[in-house]
């Protein structure tokens, strides 16, 4: 199974009803129609980086939305704080 391609082998294990599905790696998820539809990965404004793609928090309420304020801090923005 390895040697095949992942539709391929899925399709060969349905059809003796083995249960599987693919594993992704997270540039699989980037561009499964599922995750876009459901709004999954959002954009988010970086200073260095421009726009990069996130999880979007979870759960989603209506009443109270969890939004993303800030990537985070820049590289070695903390470096300073570390004493060795």
């Amino acid at each position: 199974m390895a040697q095949r391609p992942a539709d391929e082998a899925i399709e060969a294990l349905a059809a003796v009803r083995v249960v599987t599905d693919r594993v992704y790696r997270p540039s699989d998820l980037a561009v499964d129609p599922h995750i876009e539809a459901r709004g999954s990965l959002i954009p988010v404004e970086t200073t260095n980086y421009g726009t990069v793609r996130m999880p979007a928090p979870v759960p989603r309420l209506s009443r109270t939305p969890g939004r993303i304020r800030w990537a985070g801090p820049e590289l070695g923005a903390d470096n300073g704080k570390i004493e060795l």
